[in-house]
Protein backbone atom coordinates (compact mmCIF):
# COMPACT_ATOMS: atom_id res chain seq x y z
CA UNK A 1 0.00 0.00 0.00
CA UNK A 2 1.30 3.43 -0.96
CA UNK A 3 0.20 6.50 0.96
CA UNK A 4 0.89 9.98 -0.44
CA UNK A 5 0.44 12.86 1.96
CA UNK A 6 0.21 16.64 1.62
CA UNK A 7 -1.42 19.72 3.11
CA UNK A 8 -3.26 22.87 2.00
CA UNK A 9 -3.64 26.21 3.70
CA UNK A 10 -1.27 27.39 6.40
CA UNK A 11 -0.84 26.93 10.12
CA UNK A 12 -0.33 30.62 10.84
CA UNK A 13 -2.82 32.33 13.14
CA UNK A 14 -2.19 35.96 12.24
CA UNK A 15 -4.46 38.12 10.12
CA UNK A 16 -4.14 37.28 6.44
CA UNK A 17 -3.68 33.54 6.76
CA UNK A 18 -6.08 30.89 5.58
CA UNK A 19 -9.23 30.15 7.57
CA UNK A 20 -8.76 26.40 7.26
CA UNK A 21 -5.88 23.96 7.26
CA UNK A 22 -6.27 20.66 5.42
CA UNK A 23 -4.21 17.48 5.57
CA UNK A 24 -4.99 14.89 2.90
CA UNK A 25 -3.62 11.51 2.01
CA UNK A 26 -4.44 9.11 -0.78
CA UNK A 27 -3.92 5.36 -0.64
CA UNK A 28 -3.19 3.34 -3.76
CA UNK A 29 -1.99 -0.17 -4.45
CA UNK A 30 -0.96 0.58 -8.04
CA UNK A 31 1.29 3.61 -7.72
CA UNK A 32 2.67 3.10 -11.22
CA UNK A 33 -0.77 3.62 -12.74
CA UNK A 34 -1.14 6.85 -10.78
CA UNK A 35 2.25 8.09 -11.94
CA UNK A 36 1.48 7.17 -15.54
CA UNK A 37 -1.76 9.16 -15.39
CA UNK A 38 0.07 12.29 -14.24
CA UNK A 39 2.73 11.89 -16.92
CA UNK A 40 0.01 11.62 -19.57
CA UNK A 41 -1.54 14.90 -18.45
CA UNK A 42 1.84 16.62 -18.44
CA UNK A 43 2.61 15.30 -21.90
CA UNK A 44 -0.77 16.39 -23.29
CA UNK A 45 -0.20 19.97 -22.20
CA UNK A 46 3.45 20.09 -23.21
CA UNK A 47 4.75 20.32 -19.66
CA UNK A 48 8.31 19.31 -18.94
CA UNK A 49 8.67 16.16 -16.88
CA UNK A 50 10.26 18.28 -14.13
CA UNK A 51 7.30 20.65 -14.00
CA UNK A 52 5.66 20.43 -10.58
CA UNK A 53 1.88 20.32 -10.70
CA UNK A 54 0.48 22.25 -7.75
CA UNK A 55 -3.07 22.97 -6.68
CA UNK A 56 -2.33 26.61 -5.91
CA UNK A 57 -0.62 27.56 -9.17
CA UNK A 58 -1.34 25.09 -11.99
CA UNK A 59 -4.02 26.25 -14.45
CA UNK A 60 -7.65 25.30 -13.85
CA UNK A 61 -7.81 23.40 -17.14
CA UNK A 62 -4.94 21.11 -16.19
CA UNK A 63 -6.23 20.58 -12.66
CA UNK A 64 -9.68 19.69 -13.97
CA UNK A 65 -8.33 17.09 -16.36
CA UNK A 66 -5.96 15.65 -13.79
CA UNK A 67 -8.70 15.28 -11.19
CA UNK A 68 -11.07 13.72 -13.72
CA UNK A 69 -8.45 11.12 -14.63
CA UNK A 70 -7.45 10.45 -11.03
CA UNK A 71 -11.09 9.94 -10.08
CA UNK A 72 -11.23 6.96 -12.44
CA UNK A 73 -8.37 5.19 -10.68
CA UNK A 74 -8.71 2.80 -7.77
CA UNK A 75 -7.69 5.22 -5.03
CA UNK A 76 -9.08 6.23 -1.66
CA UNK A 77 -8.96 9.79 -0.35
CA UNK A 78 -8.81 10.68 3.36
CA UNK A 79 -8.80 14.24 4.64
CA UNK A 80 -9.05 16.21 7.87
CA UNK A 81 -10.10 19.86 7.78
CA UNK A 82 -9.20 22.11 10.68
CA UNK A 83 -11.14 25.30 11.38
CA UNK A 84 -8.25 27.43 12.64
CA UNK A 85 -10.48 29.91 14.46
CA UNK A 86 -11.55 27.13 16.81
CA UNK A 87 -8.04 26.11 17.84
CA UNK A 88 -7.35 26.86 21.50
CA UNK A 89 -4.91 29.72 21.96
CA UNK A 90 -2.60 27.68 24.18
CA UNK A 91 -1.85 25.15 21.45
CA UNK A 92 -1.40 27.59 18.58
CA UNK A 93 2.26 28.35 19.23
CA UNK A 94 3.74 24.90 18.68
CA UNK A 95 2.82 24.26 15.08
CA UNK A 96 4.73 21.00 14.74
CA UNK A 97 2.95 19.37 17.67
CA UNK A 98 -0.38 20.65 16.38
CA UNK A 99 0.39 19.33 12.90
CA UNK A 100 1.32 15.86 14.10
CA UNK A 101 -1.72 15.67 16.36
CA UNK A 102 -4.09 16.59 13.53
CA UNK A 103 -2.36 14.23 11.11
CA UNK A 104 -2.54 11.40 13.62
CA UNK A 105 -6.32 11.72 13.88
CA UNK A 106 -6.79 10.85 10.20
CA UNK A 107 -3.73 8.73 9.37
CA UNK A 108 -3.14 6.47 12.38
CA UNK A 109 -6.59 4.76 12.32
CA UNK A 110 -5.92 3.85 8.69
CA UNK A 111 -2.37 2.58 9.20
CA UNK A 112 -3.15 0.28 12.12
CA UNK A 113 -5.46 -1.75 9.89
CA UNK A 114 -2.78 -2.40 7.27
CA UNK A 115 0.08 -4.87 7.06
CA UNK A 116 2.59 -3.02 4.89
CA UNK A 117 2.51 0.69 4.13
CA UNK A 118 4.86 3.04 2.35
CA UNK A 119 4.19 6.63 3.42
CA UNK A 120 5.55 9.32 1.14
CA UNK A 121 5.52 12.83 2.56
CA UNK A 122 6.47 16.15 1.01
CA UNK A 123 9.68 17.14 2.80
CA UNK A 124 8.32 20.69 2.98
CA UNK A 125 5.45 19.75 5.30
CA UNK A 126 5.15 21.73 8.51
CA UNK A 127 6.37 18.92 10.74
CA UNK A 128 9.36 18.05 8.59
CA UNK A 129 10.44 21.67 8.14
CA UNK A 130 10.23 22.45 11.83
CA UNK A 131 12.40 19.52 12.85
CA UNK A 132 9.81 17.73 14.97
CA UNK A 133 10.15 14.11 13.95
CA UNK A 134 7.01 13.00 12.18
CA UNK A 135 8.50 9.51 11.85
CA UNK A 136 8.92 9.12 15.61
CA UNK A 137 5.41 10.37 16.27
CA UNK A 138 3.81 7.89 13.85
CA UNK A 139 5.95 5.02 15.08
CA UNK A 140 4.94 5.73 18.67
CA UNK A 141 1.25 6.01 17.82
CA UNK A 142 1.15 2.91 15.60
CA UNK A 143 3.62 0.50 17.21
CA UNK A 144 3.48 1.40 20.89
CA UNK A 145 0.18 3.09 21.61
CA UNK A 146 -1.92 0.87 19.32
CA UNK A 147 0.38 -2.19 19.39
CA UNK A 148 -0.18 -2.61 15.66
CA UNK A 149 2.17 -5.01 13.88
CA UNK A 150 2.53 -2.93 10.74
CA UNK A 151 5.55 -2.78 8.47
CA UNK A 152 5.69 0.99 8.05
CA UNK A 153 8.19 2.84 5.88
CA UNK A 154 8.20 6.64 5.86
CA UNK A 155 9.98 8.57 3.12
CA UNK A 156 10.42 12.34 2.87
CA UNK A 157 10.37 13.26 -0.80
CA UNK A 158 10.96 16.31 -2.95
CA UNK A 159 7.48 16.89 -4.38
CA UNK A 160 9.04 18.24 -7.58
CA UNK A 161 10.21 14.72 -8.36
CA UNK A 162 7.35 12.72 -6.85
CA UNK A 163 4.24 12.43 -9.00
CA UNK A 164 2.11 10.90 -6.26
CA UNK A 165 2.69 13.85 -3.97
CA UNK A 166 1.84 16.20 -6.84
CA UNK A 167 -1.44 14.32 -7.27
CA UNK A 168 -2.39 14.58 -3.60
CA UNK A 169 -1.41 18.27 -3.62
CA UNK A 170 -4.12 18.96 -6.21
CA UNK A 171 -6.63 16.74 -4.39
CA UNK A 172 -5.95 18.47 -1.07
CA UNK A 173 -6.34 21.84 -2.76
CA UNK A 174 -9.73 20.77 -4.14
CA UNK A 175 -10.93 19.95 -0.61
CA UNK A 176 -9.38 23.14 0.78
CA UNK A 177 -11.22 25.29 -1.77
CA UNK A 178 -14.53 23.78 -0.69
CA UNK A 179 -14.06 25.08 2.83
CA UNK A 180 -11.97 28.19 2.31
CA UNK A 181 -14.08 29.79 -0.43
CA UNK A 182 -17.13 27.57 -0.95
CA UNK A 183 -15.88 26.49 -4.40
CA UNK A 184 -16.79 22.84 -5.02
CA UNK A 185 -15.95 22.74 -8.74
CA UNK A 186 -12.78 20.70 -8.17
CA UNK A 187 -14.16 18.86 -5.16
CA UNK A 188 -17.10 17.46 -7.10
CA UNK A 189 -14.71 15.72 -9.49
CA UNK A 190 -13.25 13.54 -6.75
CA UNK A 191 -16.12 13.47 -4.27
CA UNK A 192 -16.93 9.79 -4.92
CA UNK A 193 -13.33 8.79 -4.12
CA UNK A 194 -13.37 10.40 -0.67
CA UNK A 195 -13.49 7.64 1.91
CA UNK A 196 -13.32 9.87 4.98
CA UNK A 197 -13.47 13.62 5.47
CA UNK A 198 -13.23 14.79 9.07
CA UNK A 199 -14.10 18.36 10.07
CA UNK A 200 -12.03 19.34 13.10
CA UNK A 201 -13.41 22.22 15.13
CA UNK A 202 -11.86 21.52 18.55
Amino acid sequence: MFIYLDESGDLGFRTGGSKYFVITFISVTNNLQLERTIREVKSKYGLHSNYEIKGSSTTARIKNELLQKISKLNIEIYSIVMNKSKVFSRIRDDKNILYNYVLGLILVPYIINQQDVNILVDRRTVSVRSGFKLDDYLEYKVWYENLADVNMNISHEDSKHNLGIQAVDVISYAIFRKYESGDVSYYDLIRHRIKKEIPLFF
